[in-house]
């Protein structure tokens, strides 16, 4: 796991809905149903806003609940080799990569470096890659 020192520092949270199995994707990126805004679903799409799950949980049989982080500096998944300072977008697994397209949308800053696999520090900041 990266750990340069950076801390976590989760600023503002959401309470939402988990109405399939998210039990081992905490620190994964999801988003929010189009037809349940309390309703959480792992980012399939990065051209929507996403957010980070706090706690995973199983919601396939019995609607779950669960937190997301929607400020601050938070822990995320990395899925290739991530370097601070690089606009981090989620993958359709859910996990934090690396975008540099323009006019890509992405969904925070890293703050500090990671390898695939590593939980690693991000701030949520939501904006577009000018190219």
């Amino acid at each position: 796991m990266a750990n340069t020192g950076v801390k976590t520092n989760v600023t503002n949270t959401m309470p939402v809905k988990v109405d399939s199995d998210l039990s081992t994707k905490q620190y994964y990126f999801v988003d929010l149903d189009g037809t349940d805004d309390e309703v959480v679903n792992l980012v399939e799409d990065s051209a929507t806003p996403a957010w980070v799950l706090l706690e995973g949980v199983d919601g396939s049989s019995t609607e779950g609940e669960s937190t997301i982080a929607i400020a601050g500096i938070v822990k995320v998944k990395a899925s290739g080799s991530i370097t601070a300072g690089d606009k981090i977008t989620a993958s359709t697994a859910g996990v934090a990569i690396v975008t540099t397209t323009d006019k890509q949308n992405y969904d925070g800053i890293a703050m500090e470096n990671a390898a695939s696999g590593d939980l690693f520090a991000m701030s949520i900041e939501h904006g577009m890659v000018a190219g």
